[in-house]
């Protein structure tokens, strides 16, 4: 998963989050788990159904795009409320993720 910072300002800031399957086989009704602390979900994504429960964000994709190909991505738009940090403990499907943080402009 990379996080990039698009935009920042004193109370907030928007970021792209990208998932990228790098396995062999395709991601079916899949679901990424991050924590972000300090931030609270103040524009979710339309592109995916996504929630904030604590400082936990869960996305999964739109129900007209469910499956995400071997060695394809898909990006994310979020707007956040809040201080800016980076994210942590990402999971897909429950396993570790690789997670790269793009601080932005």
């Amino acid at each position: 998963m990379q996080f990039k910072v698009t935009s920042h300002w004193d109370d907030g800031y928007r970021a792209a989050v990208t998932v990228t399957n790098t396995g062999a086989v395709p991601l079916t009704g899949w679901r990424l788990t991050f924590h972000l602390t300090g931030a609270s979900l103040h524009q979710p994504t339309d592109t995916g159904e996504t929630a904030m429960s604590g400082d936990v964000v869960t996305v999964t994709p739109a129900d007209w795009h469910p499956t995400l190909a071997a060695g394809a991505a898909i990006t994310f738009g979020f707007g956040f409320d809040g201080a800016l940090a980076a994210p942590a403990e990402c999971r897909i499907d429950g396993a570790p993720c690789e997670l790269q943080y793009v601080p932005g402009p």
